[in-house]
């Protein structure tokens, strides 16, 4: 099987017509085509070309620093995210660890992490405790800390807050129960790393508490209006305030005040059941649930990629009922 167009017209350097013809060389005559005048080499030669180029062009981004990895597998989806492309591979390690195995656990996902993370050259132990540490950590002193982070080359967060939104959704399906169980407790750690705070709203927090004119206040049981300010009862005394902001996430799976009524309506008439963990089951194949109320579903906050797809293939699902 011969390269069928001349070298002016297979190379693989933009506006370099000749970079072909100049790796070509010496060999280039012994597969001159007699009619057409230029040489139309096999195939196989012109794949050793394209791999002598590419790892020459390796070669010299690692030299200037870059982080490159090869993965040789057919890409089966994209998608953008904020400046960065997101691809998943036809041989995604999860699907890979749920068919050779028959089932994925919180362990072999984080054995999956360790092995990219040692590839990266980073410690995964050093990671694991600096997430866990948030349970302790002073909250200013935290923010601060991970606000001069942002700029911080290490791949752990990135790859988590990733993952989080584009296989979380699939890998939650294939956990066993009790695995839930274990990332629901935590929930508040996994949520904020999934959907961190932007620098900027950061910046203005930390000028507040730095300006002493916000406070953090944990373990908070009970608010009570008193001679026009606000006193709180927290786990570990008592504060007052001017002003209170409720910053506490709702239950995952929970019920929108707004949809309370049509929620009880479809359980009502058996359209749809409690999931145990929260949210919808539809009871019917007509009803569709599309979010954060899925029952069933991660209890990270949906990103708007998960919701797309979940759309997506809600709408596939009608169409397909309402063709047959």
């Amino acid at each position: 099987m011969l390269v069928n167009a001349p070298p002016a017209l297979m190379s693989i350097r933009h506006r370099d017509r000749g970079h072909y013809a100049a790796w070509l060389g010496e060999r280039a005559p012994a597969h001159l085509d007699g009619l057409l005048g230029q040489p139309l080499v096999p195939r196989a030669l012109y794949g050793h070309y394209l791999r002598h180029t590419a790892e020459t062009a390796l070669a010299a981004l690692r030299e200037r620093g870059w982080h490159v990895r090869v993965h040789a597998a057919r890409v089966t989806a994209m998608a953008a995210s904020a400046d960065r492309l997101r691809l998943r591979a036809e041989d995604g390690h999860v699907s890979a660890l749920h068919r050779e195995s028959g089932a994925v656990t919180l362990d072999d996902l984080i054995q999956l992490l360790r092995a990219e993370l040692d590839q990266a050259g980073e410690d995964f132990d050093d990671f694991a405790a600096d997430l866990l540490s948030a349970r302790t950590d002073e909250p200013g002193r935290r923010l601060r800390r991970q606000l001069a982070a942002v700029d911080d080359p290490a791949i752990g967060r990135r790859v988590l807050q990733e993952t989080a939104h584009a296989l979380g959704p699939y890998a939650w399906r294939l956990l066993p129960q009790p695995d839930r169980g274990r990332l629901r407790r935590h929930f508040r750690l996994a949520t904020s790393l999934a959907s961190p705070m932007v620098p900027v709203n950061a910046r203005v927090l930390m000028e507040l508490l730095d300006r002493g004119q916000l406070t953090v206040a944990a373990g908070v049981r009970e608010i009570q209006a008193a001679h026009g300010r606000f006193r709180l009862r927290c786990d570990d005394g008592t504060q007052s305030a001017d002003v209170v902001v409720n910053a506490v996430n709702p239950s995952p799976q929970a019920v929108p005040h707004a949809a309370a009524q049509l929620v009880a309506s479809l359980l009502a008439e058996d359209l749809a059941a409690p999931h145990p963990a929260g949210g919808l089951v539809p009871a019917d194949p007509r009803l569709h649930v599309v979010g954060d109320l899925a029952g069933g579903g991660p209890f990270i906050t949906s990103g708007i990629l998960g919701v797309a797809a979940q759309a997506a293939r809600t709408a596939q699902a009608v169409l397909t009922a309402r063709a047959g």
